[in-house]
């Protein structure tokens, strides 16, 4: 059940991706609850079957959203979430477990953050590749001020020099205007769906956002 899911998450159904992932970390050793949790979602996705990924022809640039569920696990490990917005519709996105115990909600958004911008250079490359090149930056939004304001300061602090390797990565990316990074408040950050569950107002308006419709 969980495979056949799984398939669904990943493919055209980004609202159940969150649900998905939480529930294929028990398939070693599965409960009932478990069990019932998986019909569940088979019966959301029965009753939201004509739901689908629209395009639409904006002339928007792409853009990206990351955000973190900071050490959710039992074992203190952050859950990241993001997505890609390209022509009004998600085109790429993801809700996994980070594989590094972090020692601050900064950090643990950078890390996020840089998932994310090796997923951009990668998307970036396959439009130049199909002959639709991204003019410019590539805007990441960000709900963490202090990850947004590192990523555009070159001084090193004894909170951040454990990260340095990353930080790097990301500021090279910045400095060649591949991508860039903005604030943006959570109840506006759509990669908060990727994490853990939502209020039924602010589930369906995040679906909506990623043109589930």
């Amino acid at each position: 059940m969980v495979g056949s899911l799984l398939y669904a998450a990943v493919s055209t159904r980004p609202d159940i991706a969150e649900a998905v992932g939480a529930l294929a970390k028990f398939n070693a050793c599965p409960t009932q609850t478990h069990l019932t949790t998986a019909k569940q979602v088979m019966r959301y996705l029965k009753g939201t079957k004509d739901l689908c990924l629209n395009f639409r022809k904006q002339g928007k640039p792409m853009v990206e959203y990351t955000d973190v569920d900071n050490a959710s696990d039992a074992d203190r490990h952050s859950k990241s979430g993001a997505v890609f917005i390209n022509a009004g519709c998600s085109i790429s996105w993801s809700s996994k477990r980070q594989s590094v115990v972090d020692l601050s909600t900064t950090e643990s958004e950078y890390i996020a953050l840089f998932d994310g911008v090796v997923e951009c250079m990668r998307l970036r490359q396959l439009f130049s590749d199909i002959g639709t090149t991204q003019p410019n930056s590539t805007i990441i939004f960000v709900d963490n001020r202090s990850t947004a304001a590192i990523t555009n300061s070159q001084k090193t602090s004894k909170r951040t020099k454990h990260i340095d390797a990353k930080n790097h990565y990301v500021r090279e990316a910045i400095e060649a205007g591949d991508v860039c990074t903005e604030f943006r408040w959570p109840n506006d950050n759509i990669a908060d769906i990727f994490m853990k569950p939502l209020p039924r107002d602010r589930f369906v308006k995040f679906k909506d956002i990623l043109s589930l419709s």
